[in-house]
């Protein structure tokens, strides 16, 4: 049996320029060719200085929601900072879904992949999970990707740990 879809969205932050909009834009193309029943936009607030009033998620849906068909229902998640707080979130907003009926792929810039498959095998442990990923990522990113693995995947067993990257996370909120 084809299991219907819940597709999950990471936010990259709240200003679409071509690299992020080709990434929707790869969203809109599964979303189309597959059986998607809702879609869960996840990212806070992550820019105050330059964008105070929009989360990532506002900014995809602006994006997304005149694209995707209306049958497709888009749930958001405007709180989350961190990679584990994107899926966490996301598993509270698709807690009505049977992880038997359907499966869950999420959408990721490809840095981020391996801590994505990590969190969201732990976090969904009842859903069959599917990873897309997108190159969006810049020069000098990966030394700092792979010690946020790290620290993200060691906050499933060490919570404090998922608490102090989210402070950090809003320090930078700040100022950007």
């Amino acid at each position: 049996m084809l299991r219907r879809q819940i597709v999950i969205v990471l936010g990259y932050g709240c200003h679409v320029n071509n690299v992020y909009q080709a990434y929707l834009q790869r969203v809109v193309n599964y979303i189309s060719e597959n059986p998607v029943k809702c879609v869960v936009l996840c990212g806070g607030f992550s820019q105050l200085s330059t964008a105070p009033n929009r989360s990532e998620a506002q900014t995809m849906e602006s994006f997304l929601k005149p694209i995707i068909p209306w049958r497709i229902e888009i749930r958001r998640d405007d709180d989350s900072l961190t990679t584990y707080e994107n899926i966490d979130n996301a598993s509270d907003l698709i807690a009505d879904f049977n992880g038997r009926e359907y499966s869950v792929t999420i959408f990721c810039g490809a840095i981020w992949a391996l801590k994505v498959k990590i969190l969201a095998e732990r976090i969904f442990p009842d859903y069959e999970i599917q990873i897309e990923t997108y190159d969006i990522s810049s020069r000098g990113e990966a030394n700092r990707q792979l010690l946020s693995t790290i620290l993200e995947v060691a906050g499933l067993y060490l919570p404090f740990l998922t608490y102090l990257h989210r402070r950090g996370r809003e320090k930078r909120a700040k100022r950007i």
